[in-house]
């Protein structure tokens, strides 16, 4: 969250106890009693520049990614379900990442020395607005496990509960994110109360999340596995060996895996150096090292923010068609997207002539449909096949 933990900012091997410049001692940059007017600390190179680049990758992806699922959400009515609250909510915070937080760390790690960044007056305020994003992610994460959770071992419940209940947990997510952001300025007055704020971080918005996010997780793992295997020993002596069910464990299993590990990845490594950072400095590599690691784990946590969508939002049905739908209304190209059973069910072939496919849709013809090149041969239906299932589809041949 943080862009850099607040002790490495007063670590005296990086910003000397006499203030006289913010880099090591065994930097080649001149001491200045004002180091913000040191013009060799606002110097870029190639390196700094490719890291500029990789950072700047993730702006479009996030952006793009969250912005899409809130304009789904706002267009089809029928997305407005409680159980995509949160999924909504998720994106809006990282979107404020996306839009806020990965530009203004992109353009702090384009200098050579990221400590130019607190030269710069938004640098506080970026600080803050980071911290308030990325718990604000982290604890939507948290209530999205946890909706889940209910909804598996308590189906009934989850059908019957009021979408109040979600609005009360969306609004305390966002509360507690408020809180700590508003606390982070306060951490710069004493060594202890900087201390106490890293444990109430770490715990409230790392540990704690981490712990129901695994134990739901877990739990539905287990829910489904039972359940799937009850089913199938009240159906068939030797159900619990065949292909549906194993397959239908190991989809769940894989997403709980990916879910868990890829929450691991983007917050475990930065969490941990913070703490380091904050209680025994001297465990870190020292300078410029400890900055290149800040750069690598900033990276994996923006990550998360652009991932997150195509985890929980892109994998809904209904949602990959409202978003196909925008796409439609912005790029020429037809977008259609369709569940298994409806592929099952009926063979779609685009054509290219996509108002001749429109005006058969209508029609709902049960005919086959020949389209050769240009020349398009519809047949009339017969006595015969009109006595067939009017559900039938068109089979469009190319």
């Amino acid at each position: 969250m943080a862009a850099l933990p607040e002790s490495l900012r007063n670590n005296s091997s990086i910003n000397s106890s006499d203030e006289f410049s913010l880099a090591p001692p065994s930097s080649p940059l001149p001491l200045y009693r004002d180091p913000c007017k040191n013009p060799a600390l606002f110097t870029t190179s190639s390196v700094s520049v490719a890291v500029a680049s990789c950072y700047a990758i993730l702006i479009p992806l996030t952006v793009f990614g969250n912005g899409s699922v809130i304009a789904a959400f706002a267009t089809n009515t029928r997305l407005r379900t409680a159980t995509n609250i949160f999924i909504v909510g998720l994106a809006a915070s990282d979107l404020l990442v996306g839009a806020f937080s990965v530009p203004f760390w992109t353009f702090v790690v384009s200098h050579e020395n990221i400590m130019a960044g607190y030269c710069f007056p938004a640098y506080a305020v970026y600080i803050s607005f980071d911290i308030f994003a990325g718990c604000a992610s982290i604890l939507q994460l948290t209530a999205i496990a946890i909706e889940r959770f209910i909804s598996t071992q308590w189906p009934l419940l989850h059908r019957k509960m009021p979408q109040s209940v979600y609005c009360i947990m969306l609004f305390l997510a966002w509360l507690c994110a408020t809180v700590m952001a508003a606390l982070q300025p306060l951490q710069a007055r004493t060594e202890s109360w900087r201390k106490n704020y890293t444990i109430v971080l770490f715990v409230s918005c790392f540990c704690c999340p981490l712990l129901i996010i695994v134990t739901c997780y877990f739990y539905i793992f287990k829910i489904t596995r039972f359940q799937t295997r009850r089913r199938c020993t009240s159906s068939s002596r030797h159900c619990g060996l065949t292909p549906g069910g194993a397959i239908n464990e190991l989809n769940v299993a894989i997403t709980v895996a990916v879910i868990t590990v890829l929450f691991l990845a983007a917050w475990l490594p930065f969490f941990i150096v913070t703490v380091i950072a904050t209680f025994c400095l001297a465990c870190l590599p020292s300078p410029p090292g400890v900055l290149h690691l800040v750069k690598f784990l900033k990276f994996l946590q923006y990550s998360g923010s652009a991932i997150n969508p195509y985890i929980y939002a892109y994998r809904n049905t209904e949602m990959r068609r409202s978003l196909a739908k925008i796409a439609g209304k912005i790029f020429p190209c037809d977008l259609r997207f369709g569940t298994r059973s409806e592929r099952s069910r009926q063979t779609i072939i685009q054509g290219r002539d996509a108002d001749c496919y429109q005006s058969i849709s209508k029609h709902n013809l049960s005919s086959e449909v020949n389209l050769v090149g240009e020349n398009t041969k519809i047949k009339a239906p017969t006595k015969s096949q009109k006595k067939i299932n009017k559900k039938k589809t068109a089979v469009i041949y190319l």
